[in-house]
Formats: C-alpha cells, structure tokens, sequence
C-alpha cells in the first residue's frame, strides 16, 4: 500500500513538472508585444480665486498683565475687523502665539525692560476683490507684520483633470509623429502610468507689501498658478 501511494505520487510530481515545463515553453514562444513608449507633459495656467495672507500682532508692556490685556483687546480688534468684512471665523486661525521678557544689555550687563506678547494669524481670503480695502484696513487698526500673501486654487480638481485629458492627447500626439515617420502605426495603449504633480504657487514679499499698504496703495500682483500633468503611455505598434 505504501509503495504504491510513493508511485503516485512520483507519477503526480512527473505530470506538475512536464505541465510545468509546457507553459513555460509556450510563454517562451509567445511574441513580445512591439511597443513605443512616450511621456505627455500638459501645463494649465489659471488665475487663483483664493489667497491665504499670514499677519501678526505684537503689544509690549512693563508689566506681564498690561502686555497681555494689550495683546487680547489688539487680537479682538483685528479679528472684528476681519469678520465684518466678510471673512468666516472658519478662516481665521491663530498660528502662532508667543510671550516672553525683553531685555536690553548695557556693558554686558543685562537688564529687563519689560514683556513682549505677538500672535500670527493665517487668513483665507475667498474674494481676491477685497485684498486691497483689507490689508490697508488691517494695518491701519493694529496689524504690525504681514508676512506674505500666498494665492491658490479652491478648484484644483477641475483643473488637473483638464490637463491630465491634454496630457494624454499629447502623449498620443507624440507616439503617432515618431511611429510615422518609422514606418509604423500606433494601435491601442498597453501601459498608461500618471505621475503626481503638485500645483506651482506664486508668492510676494512681505515687505513690498508692507509699503505700499502703509502707503495707502495696497496691491498685488497674483499671476496665475500652473497645474501640470504627466503621463507615461507604452502603445502597441500595428
């Protein structure tokens, strides 16, 4: 009985190994496809519709209380102003918060003037239409550092699939130019590969900014914001 369940299975491994074998070939026989494979890159320009402006506020003092009842009655002010032009609280956080000792040094000799508090906010500005009127108004009520502005895009989606579609006719565009004039002739696409691309934002210094609000001419220039695709595509030759 046990040698004849060793013969069965001797006969069964001999059978795995021959079927085996017998794909193996027939993969080995099979012709590679004739492929061509190109890169299609598409660029988007588009102006932004959002902006994120980074402020601060900063209150010194003699004393710790008086530095910080200061600080909170700026901080209102600024977010009052904030709110009654239109600005959610949703969109106005705090980024930063700091409170400390100032000293001055005299001969090396170091000596407490007081206390000095500052708070950061970054605020999301959803109707450019009011940078302007804001940031004058922002600097004239309490505002002592506008760190810079950074624009952007609420509908990037929107955008990315319109260059990833223009990206693949590019592809495709590319592929049929180098195929022709070898002779050849683009079939279907066999591998389509889509590398991640982050959208280019713009950003303005601080300190030209600072100028011209204080001036009473704020502006800005915020250009366009490019939303790239890129896509590798191996088509099939016919």
């Amino acid at each position: 009985m046990r040698a004849h369940l060793l013969r069965s299975m001797v006969v069964f491994v001999m059978f795995a190994a021959a079927a085996a074998g017998g794909v193996m070939a027939q993969a080995q026989d099979a012709p590679l496809p004739r492929l061509i494979t190109v890169n299609g890159i598409s660029d988007v320009w588009v102006e932004p519709n959002e902006a994120v402006l980074s402020i601060g506020v900063t209150s010194q003092g003699k004393a710790l209380d008086e530095t910080q009842k200061e600080q909170d009655q700026q901080v209102k002010k600024v977010i009052r102003l904030l709110t009654r032009a239109g600005i959610a609280e949703k969109d106005i956080q705090t980024s930063r918060l700091q409170i400390g000792a100032e000293y001055e040094y005299i001969k090396e000799t170091r000596t407490m003037i007081g206390y000095k508090a500052s708070q950061s906010f970054t605020v999301v500005l959803r109707d450019l239409s009011k940078h302007d009127a804001l940031l004058t108004d922002l600097i004239k009520n309490g505002v002592d550092d506008v760190f810079g502005i950074e624009f952007r895009l609420s509908n990037t989606r929107e955008h990315a699939d319109k260059a990833r579609i223009q990206a693949a006719r590019a592809a495709k565009e590319k592929a049929v130019a180098i195929a022709t004039e070898l002779g050849a002739k683009v079939g279907r696409p066999h591998t389509i590969q889509e590398m991640d691309e982050e959208p280019w934002q713009p950003a303005m210094r601080a300190n030209v900014m600072m100028a011209e609000a204080k001036a009473g001419q704020a502006g800005f220039a915020s250009g366009q914001i490019r939303v790239r695709a890129r896509v590798t595509v191996s088509f099939e030759l016919e």
